[in-house]
């Protein structure tokens, strides 16, 4: 990455991030458009299969949360493409940039965009997600909607470009970081 020495080099350690993020997050949406349109859908209409053959359960407080196998692997998959992105590019802000926005259903944006859809009013198999499920308490509302799902992620790119954009800074582990002379020896 370049340094930050100049508005330019500024911009491109923030802008060489970005596109890498939004690269993964534009694979991860066509990754799962392809598994769940191309494959599971299309399974379960020839043969009939009902839609929770393709669900395994899995215990929550209250109830069970049902999620789809696929899920089983891809969000864990989505977790490591941006954890090896950052370490890649040697950049821990990548890596946090890229889990903030997975998490904040930029994924989900992606899923609906490379299939040129709309997002549906109802969401509600976003409602166990920590960073989603929050907006149903901001708009009183039973399940995640569209507009829930707009928010977290306008809440999770304002937290991805803080991610990015601050400072360099270093941490220290021993008080001031003030390096300590010698004592000298009495006699």
């Amino acid at each position: 990455m370049a340094d930050g020495g100049s508005s330019g080099g500024r911009w491109r350690a923030f802008g060489e991030p970005v596109a890498i993020v939004i690269a993964a997050l534009l694979l991860l949406g066509v990754l799962d458009a392809v598994v769940l349109e191309r494959i599971y859908k299309p399974l379960a209409a020839q043969y009939r299969v009902p839609w929770e053959f393709f669900e395994v359960s899995l215990p929550r407080v209250g109830k069970a949360w049902h999620v789809l196998w696929w899920h089983l692997v891809f969000i864990p998959g989505g977790v490591v493409l941006f954890v090896l992105l950052g370490a890649a590019a040697r950049s821990w802000r990548l890596a946090v940039a890229g889990l903030v926005l997975f998490a904040t259903g930029w994924e989900d944006l992606a899923y609906y965009a490379v299939q040129l859809k709309w997002l549906p009013p109802v969401l509600h198999w976003l409602d166990p997600l920590p960073a989603v499920a929050w907006t149903r308490i901001v708009l009183k509302a039973e399940h995640v909607t569209c507009v829930g799902l707009l928010l977290a992620a306008l809440v999770g790119a304002f937290l991805a470009a803080v991610a990015l954009w601050l400072p360099p800074f270093a941490v220290s582990w021993g008080g001031s970081g003030a390096k300590k002379s010698p004592k000298s020896k009495k006699k």
